[in-house]
């Protein structure tokens, strides 16, 4: 049984587009209990059929077509992430939301959310490069998980 750390703070997102599903896919992990402590809770969205919102209820995470629900303390919500760029939303929620929730804006979560992208395609870049040294390699290269378990073989070794 493991024990999951409480969260420090709660997320909703509001604009259920590609955006959201993309960032939900991203971070689905936190569900599996590797230490995130900033789950999302709910996606709102007027459309139950954006991508995000399907998402979103495959994963078992509260929808709402209304982002003004996500007010109710109920849902324990710190933190609402505009994922659209409609500014009257934006607007409309910091003239309206408690002030126990915070808000980020759709213009600086891009601005963050394009450089992870940028710092991730240079990530994957790297891995390239590395898969394509040891794949260089004529001796066999093999790595182990401490149970045996193969995790990379070099295409010598295949």
């Amino acid at each position: 049984m493991t024990t999951e750390a409480p969260s420090v703070i709660n997320i909703a997102i509001v604009g259920g587009g590609e955006l959201c599903r993309e960032i939900l896919e991203k971070t689905v992990f936190s569900r599996s209990g590797e230490g995130v402590s900033a789950p999302i809770l709910a996606v709102a969205d007027p459309d139950p059929a954006a991508p995000g919102m399907q998402l979103a209820n495959k994963l078992e995470i509260k929808t709402l077509t209304d982002y003004h629900d996500l007010y109710d303390p109920r849902h324990h919500i710190h933190l609402i992430i505009i994922l659209t760029p409609d500014a009257r939303i934006f607007y409309d929620i910091l003239a309206t939301r408690p002030t126990r929730i915070r808000l980020l804006s759709y213009n600086v979560f891009s601005l963050f959310w394009q450089a992870i992208g940028r710092d991730e395609r240079k990530l994957r870049e790297q891995k390239k490069a590395m898969e394509t040294i040891v794949n260089g390699i004529r001796d066999f290269i093999l790595v182990l998980s401490p149970d045996m378990e193969i995790l990379e073989a070099n295409e010598s070794f295949l």
